[in-house]
């Protein structure tokens, strides 16, 4: 399960909860709001993808970034 894979690290859960009240909002927002450093949300973020939980799409107005959205799966945990 994606979620189970996501526990491995304490707070994985907040941040499904955190992009389902924030959609759309960036990896270095989650990071803050989540309380860690940008490198550890990187690392949840990555393995969240992997699951299916949560998606990355590009900002329209800045290539650089991606903001965070989560798939239907990841609405469902």
């Amino acid at each position: 399960c994606g979620m189970e894979a996501a526990r491995r690290r304490p707070g994985a859960e907040p941040d499904l909860a955190l992009l389902s009240k924030n959609e759309g909002m960036k990896q270095a927002e989650l990071a803050r709001f989540a309380g860690v450093r940008p490198s550890s949300i990187s690392e949840v973020v990555d393995r969240l993808e992997r699951h299916g939980l949560i998606e990355r799409r590009r900002d329209n107005s800045d290539h650089w970034v991606f903001r965070l959205y989560l798939t239907e799966k990841g609405i469902l945990q």
